[in-house]
């Protein structure tokens, strides 16, 4: 005998649609009697995660409370086809569940690696700062450099103060021949952090800082990681070293070609201190006083279409445009206008004395032979 209409409802009104998670399939089963022990698809435990099964009763639950899925006046053929809409939105509403549990797993996923990478971003819903390499390279060493720097000023001899330098076995030789720095510091004095920056360099990062002394001196110190991972002072940049001295050069005295690290400024011949380079003067710096030029050298000449020109001519331009060797930002206490340079230069004639460059070796102070300007 045919089942009723009646009858058909009742079992339909007793059976929920489920996913199969070993398979994808969806499947009819009778809500309430727990898990289903196999799917009809593939035979095997689907392992219906709880959520969804919840969700699943939950909206059988809301159904039953509202309107008949079910048109009583289009009969047999009607009811079939009001089975099948509802099988469908169910099967939907399995895969929007199914989705959005994936999607919280990849944020969750996506949020533990950003934390672990310790990338410097913030993220304004959580409401937390996660900090940067550099800026975890700053909070483990500041102090120990604060300490070096101090260390350094108050020993009182070459021997005594390698052990703060980078590379102490060739830099010893220099350091007794270029006394420097003594009379800075004492029992009695203290630092003050002024600014300090990781900055990438052709040879591996580095931590630039200032420090300002209590007799108002302002010390510049870099450090390099030397090759057991220990950070040393920079000490050719912190001296600002030259291999004689500046004023003595200029009146003739000592070799008639030395390595010097000097500040230039530009002399243009349109005025505008833009464009080509056709001349400049060398200018010794002042150590403790960033902001204190030396002497100055006579006018120097230069063809602004040589290599020299042109390294003049970019140093020029990314001074204008505010930026540092390697993103360093203590050329900012320098002079306006002025660029860092390592140079070689040579001294020719005789009374009135000409100052030729014979060499640009950097457009910086750092103890390495990269021009530090961008490509």
């Amino acid at each position: 005998m045919d089942r009723t209409v009646s009858d058909r409802m009742e079992d339909e009104e007793k059976a929920g649609w489920f996913h199969c998670g070993r398979c994808g399939a969806f499947f009819g089963a009778e809500v309430g009697a727990g898990v289903p022990e196999s799917c009809p698809e593939c035979g095997r435990d689907p392992v219906i995660d709880q959520a969804e099964m919840a969700f699943l009763q939950a909206s059988e639950s809301s159904e039953k409370k509202g309107s008949s899925w079910v048109n009583l006046n289009q009969g047999e053929g009607g009811s079939r086809s009001e089975s099948g809409s509802k099988r469908k939105k169910k099967e939907r509403s399995g895969i929007v569940v199914f989705g959005a549990i994936w999607g919280l797993i990849l944020v969750l996923l996506a949020g533990a690696v950003k934390y672990f990478r310790g990338s410097d971003v913030e993220d304004e819903q959580l409401g937390f700062n996660i900090i940067s390499e550099d800026q975890r390279l700053l909070a483990d060493q500041i102090y120990e450099c604060e300490g070096k720097v101090a260390g350094f000023l108050r020993a009182g001899s070459p021997e005594s103060r390698a052990e703060f330098v980078m590379h102490p076995s060739k830099t010893l030789g220099r350091m007794t021949s270029h006394q420097h720095g003594s009379a800075y510091f004492d029992d009695e004095s203290a630092l003050e952090r002024s600014a300090y920056k990781v900055i990438e360099t052709p040879v591996g990062k580095a931590i630039e800082t200032v420090w300002k002394v209590d007799d108002g001196r302002r010390i510049e110190a870099v450090f390099f990681a030397d090759e057991n991972g220990k950070w040393k002072i920079d000490w050719a940049n912190m001296v600002q070293y030259s291999e004689g001295d500046w004023s003595l050069f200029l009146v003739g005295d000592g070799n008639d070609e030395s390595e010097f690290r000097l500040f230039a400024r530009r002399r243009s011949e349109d005025h505008s201190g833009k464009g080509k380079v056709g001349s400049i003067v060398l200018v010794g710096p002042r150590p403790g006083l960033p902001g204190e030029l030396g002497v100055s050298s006579p006018e120097v000449k230069v063809n602004p279409d040589s290599r020299i020109g042109r390294v003049l001519s970019k140093a020029f331009s990314e001074r204008d445009a505010g930026k540092g060797a390697y993103g360093s930002e203590a050329s900012s206490l320098d002079p306006k206008g002025m660029i860092r340079l390592r140079v070689r230069v040579k001294r020719e004639g005789e009374g009135e004395l000409a100052i030729v460059i014979r060499e640009i070796l950097a457009c910086h102070w750092y103890d390495f032979d990269d021009l530090g300007l961008d490509d």
